[in-house]
């Protein structure tokens, strides 16, 4: 959303019948670089997914509808996912989980879905994100209809967190092991500190693996960040992890910052 604002107009929504629109900007949220349109016009709603029980290898679609002067064309490419959960670097959304995908010949155009076999969204795609794996990055569908509901409502997004600090377990998309892989079911986010003043303490402990949230998957630190980004401070989250061997099940109220 770099460069535009709440209540600017802009011409970038496209209809099902390949014909542009004045939108309006209703808000935009610049952590996640989502911003939330309204357009005049009834479109058409797609079906979503989350990305939960993607894996890298799953076939997926790129579709996106270039603008041209006189009709806008639609294009597409197939491909593979790359890695789940990894973390984007560059642009607006630094720091957020992304899905990579490689689909050779995908329009890279603003709005680009990522779909499923079965054609629902499990994202979209991120212009100015980079991925380690040199794919394309796409934000996934449960952190874009989070942000989007919120900035609806409110016009912002507040956005909650467990007061802990932490990296990547050994075995998620880009971690530099793998020695527990097989016990952690492919990483999680590793807990290196814990704020003792935070809602954690006493809960969480250093060496902890958080790998599910409100019983969705958490690969790596920054999908963990983005399954509590769309949750408020003082929103109740029941985390699963892996501590000194054990898998342990974990109830806390989100705290005010991230």
């Amino acid at each position: 959303d770099s460069g535009i604002h709440a209540g600017d107009r802009v011409k970038t929504a496209v209809t099902a019948a390949g014909t542009h629109e004045t939108a309006t900007v209703v808000a935009t949220d610049r952590a996640s670089d989502l911003a939330l349109l309204r357009v005049s016009t009834d479109l058409p709603v797609a079906p979503f997914t989350d990305d939960a029980s993607t894996a890298a290898g799953r076939p997926v679609l790129v579709v996106a509808v270039a603008p041209r002067p006189k009709r806008p064309a639609t294009m597409w490419s197939t491909g593979t996912v790359a890695a789940t959960g990894a973390t984007v670097t560059g642009g607006g959304a630094t720091g957020m989980a992304a899905i990579d995908a490689r689909a050779p010949g995908a329009p890279a155009v603003a709005g680009a879905l990522l779909l499923d076999a079965s054609g629902r969204v499990l994202g979209i795609l991120d212009q100015g994100g980079r991925s380690a794996v040199r794919a394309a990055v796409f934000l996934p569908a449960s952190l874009v209809l989070g942000v989007t509901a919120e900035l609806a409502a409110s016009g912002r997004v507040q956005h909650g967190w467990l007061g802990v600090r932490g990296h990547d377990a050994p075995g998620a998309p880009g971690a530099s092991t793998t020695t527990t892989a097989a016990v952690l079911g492919g990483g999680g986010a590793l807990v290196a500190s814990v704020d003792p003043k935070g809602v954690a303490a006493g809960m969480l402990k250093p060496g902890d693996v958080i790998v599910s949230a409100n019983g969705a998957p958490v690969r790596t630190m920054a999908e963990l960040r983005n399954r509590l980004y769309v949750l408020g401070p003082g929103s109740p989250v029941r985390l699963g992890l892996w501590r000194g061997g054990r898998q342990l099940a974990v109830a806390v109220d989100l705290g005010t910052t991230s």
